[in-house]
């Protein structure tokens, strides 16, 4: 046996494929088409595409399957690691079965980007030449696609069953999969430890690290300008953007509505400017109900169409509260089972007045602090009614103008 087929614990049930036109064989399909392309090239114009049958890899040792050879390899070596085997972090209790995976953590949860002695082992940095972004991935592509080009500069990715475009074609990828794949072909990520599924092995990840494991066992990412920290590095970068960056305002042309993030602006005008008529409207399947955006869509479907055992709940641990999401136990939890010296009051830099949470404090700074000819007011359109709420104009249109 050689040498090299070692590394893959003699797990070789890995067929090849076969050209029909040679004898040329190969076991990944991405080869058998390069081939095609290169020798028979005259050939292949003048026929229709062939269609390969593509194999699935199963594990012997547990139940992983895919359809990549290459996964497949790559879990066989560690499937049957032994916990001496696991490569443990010297700076917190982050433990990998990968030498890459504990590298790249190591650069995203302790690396100090102001100190020359960390980084990468060549210390290359890959900077935009646009604006102060860098990276040490090689993501400098994506950023100058997704932040400097326009619209029409850019080379879109089109999804052939719906309207959706993406800058990126791991994006439109990501797309189908969650969309427009057949259900029966839909390989389920199943949580061991609850009732959660998702169809991305990523979403699992998080999901496991938010809800599964304990704050010792957790890879937390710290601000390093502040106590904060979190789990999920999108909440960091988002923490940072919002407090500690020098990231310019997105302002409303329209009313004195600001916000550092260009999605909120873009929500902002379409929920409260656009012309009904010129509004992209998703609506429900179920309803009459409609929304500008997907995401208030499927908070629609998840609260009013779900079964009650298709809901994945979110449990207090000290009472029966329970709720469909998880920013509301984190409310409940707050409001009803923490003292006040755990909580962390959020203070009016006005008055005296303090709250638990954020929202509270902009609702009590609008209401009490903004003057009149800064406020956005929500006017109501049957009657002089406003108010600085929109909760509390959809209440009055509720209690006065339903049954008009």
């Amino acid at each position: 046996m050689p040498p090299h087929r070692k590394f893959y614990n003699c797990e070789l049930n890995i067929e090849n494929y076969h050209c029909k036109r040679c004898h040329f064989q190969a076991n990944l399909t991405i080869f058998l088409k390069k081939h095609t392309k290169k020798c028979h090239k005259t050939i292949s114009e003048n026929l229709p595409n062939e269609i390969y049958t593509v194999k699935s890899y199963i594990c012997k040792n547990c139940t992983f399957e895919t359809y990549f050879p290459l996964k497949w390899l790559q879990h066989t070596t560690t499937c049957t690691i032994s916990e001496n085997k696991y490569l443990h972090c010297d700076q917190c209790p982050y433990k990998s079965k990968l030498p890459k995976s504990l590298e790249m953590h190591k650069i995203r949860a302790h690396f100090n980007k102001d100190s020359p002695k960390n980084g990468k082992k060549d210390g290359k940095w890959y900077k935009c030449d646009q604006c102060d972004f860098k990276t040490m991935y090689r993501h400098l592509r994506d950023h100058k696609i997704t932040k400097h080009l326009k619209d029409d500069e850019i080379q879109w990715h089109e999804c052939d069953d719906c309207d959706y475009k993406a800058k990126n074609k791991r994006y439109l990828t990501l797309h189908r999969q969650m969309h427009h794949m057949d259900p029966t072909h839909i390989k389920w990520h199943q949580c061991e430890k609850c009732q959660f599924k998702t169809k991305r092995n990523h979403t699992l990840k998080l999901h496991i690290s938010t809800q599964h494991l304990s704050d010792s066992e957790t890879e937390w990412f710290q601000c390093d300008k502040c106590p904060f920290k979190t789990k999920l590095k999108v909440y960091l970068k988002s923490h940072v953007g919002t407090l500690h960056s020098n990231k310019k305002w997105y302002r409303c042309e329209k009313c004195l509505y600001k916000t550092r993030h260009e999605n909120f602006l873009n929500d902002h005008t379409i929920t409260v400017h656009a012309d009904e008529m010129d509004v992209k409207w998703y609506e429900c399947s179920q309803c009459s109900f409609k929304a500008t955006n997907i995401k208030y869509l499927k908070s629609h479907l998840r609260n009013i169409h779900l079964n009650e055992s298709e809901i994945v709940w979110w449990n207090c641990d000290k009472c029966v509260f329970r709720s469909k999401y998880k920013s509301a136990l984190k409310r409940h939890i707050v409001n009803k089972h923490l003292g006040d010296s755990e909580i962390k009051w959020n203070q009016c830099d006005k008055c005296t007045y303090k709250c638990k949470d954020k929202f509270s404090l902009q609702s009590h700074v609008k209401l009490k602090h903004v003057n009149e000819g800064e406020v956005e007011w929500f006017q109501c359109q049957k009657c002089r009614f406003r108010t600085k709420r929109k909760q509390n104009l959809n209440k009055h249109l509720i209690k006065t103008h339903a049954t008009e």
